[in-house]
């Protein structure tokens, strides 16, 4: 049985989904209670490896294990398991060859953040701050020129090994969340997404909304394919992977 799990977690705990040595990971949580449930050991492919902190409202797994248990009622022997900040919200069976992973069409990601002049105790448990001022229109603007097919080597960590670095973002733009109090997300959608990308995109905005760099030259830094070009990689807090399409 190939049986598909969606999950939510809050990864502010965590470091990152992947199982890594010495490290309290998302995978390794979910791989244990898989382990008490049906007995033995089972391995889960995830359709990403979001990084340390990063949370999830819905990341989708798979795994395979032959079980009198209904799909459906998997979900809560799983979340008898779990801490808390792990839960599974479905749980049903897929086609034999399905693959969380490769299977995947469509990812979403959202970035909250907001900003002023001090932090607020309360907004910076999952929102990351920027000191100051932005100017969220000309952020808006600059989001126009990341849509399409392109090469993003710019947005890309500079230590990654993937050989490819071109992907396709189907929409990027600045939500208002909470006017009175600064509050806004990204919302980024695209077939894949390279490491830190997400996070460099956002601190290039960033510097968007400081003045440091003109909205179009957004356009300019794909051009040059070259990390160095781009903003910074902003914190991990904020992020969330939002939902994945097959």
């Amino acid at each position: 049985m190939n049986i598909a799990l969606n999950i939510s977690y809050d990864g502010t705990q965590y470091n990152g989904w992947q199982i890594q040595p010495n490290a309290k990971t998302v995978q390794e949580e979910l791989e244990c209670a898989l382990k008490k449930v049906f007995g033995k050991e089972v391995k889960t492919t995830a359709s990403g490896r979001t990084d340390a902190k990063v949370s999830a409202i819905c990341q989708v797994v798979n795994f395979e294990c032959e079980t009198n248990i209904p799909a459906d009622k998997i979900m809560y022997l799983l979340n008898d398991n779990l801490p808390l900040d792990i839960r599974i919200i479905k749980s049903y069976l897929v086609c034999d060859d399905f693959n969380a992973r490769y299977s995947a069409k469509k990812k979403t990601y959202e970035y909250y953040f907001y900003f002023g002049e001090n932090e607020n105790a309360f907004f910076s448990k999952t929102n990351a701050f920027f000191k100051g001022n932005l100017n969220i229109e000309n952020m808006q603007k600059a989001c126009e020129y990341l849509v399409g097919e392109h090469d993003f080597t710019s947005f890309c960590a500079s230590n990654t090994e993937v050989v490819s670095k071109i992907r396709t973002i189907y929409s990027a733009k600045i939500v208002e969340i909470d006017e009175l109090n600064n509050i806004y997300k990204l919302q980024i959608s695209g077939n894949g997404f390279l490491y830190n990308m997400v996070r460099i995109i956002m601190g290039t905005l960033i510097n968007v909304g400081y003045g440091k760099y003109a909205p179009e030259y957004i356009g300019k830094i794909i051009e040059l394919k070259d990390r160095k070009y781009a903003g910074p990689t902003v914190q991990a807090l904020g992020l969330v992977l939002k939902n994945v399409e097959y």
